[in-house]
């Protein structure tokens, strides 16, 4: 089996507890015989900003379909008196 770590995942002013954690557990891995791959993920610096983005639309479409769910449920309670 071959696990993949980002390069771009390791960046300046990462916490030192965090890094020497994945450190750790790479040299798990390799003892376990799994290999070890340096990967690239040049669209990395995009995540945060896109995360961003996903997270309104979602919360927009969210309030739109509660919205609608209430003015649903208020008319049929409406219909009833």
């Amino acid at each position: 089996m071959t696990i993949g770590i980002p390069k771009e995942y390791f960046v300046s002013g990462m916490e030192a507890g965090v890094e020497s954690s994945i450190q750790e557990a790479i040299r798990t891995f390799e003892k376990l015989g799994m290999k070890i791959q340096e990967v690239s993920l040049p669209n990395t610096q995009y995540a945060l900003p896109v995360y961003y983005l996903l997270l309104m639309a979602e919360a927009s479409s969210n309030l739109r379909a509660l919205t609608v769910r209430a003015s649903v449920s208020l008319f049929q309670k409406m219909q009833r008196t």
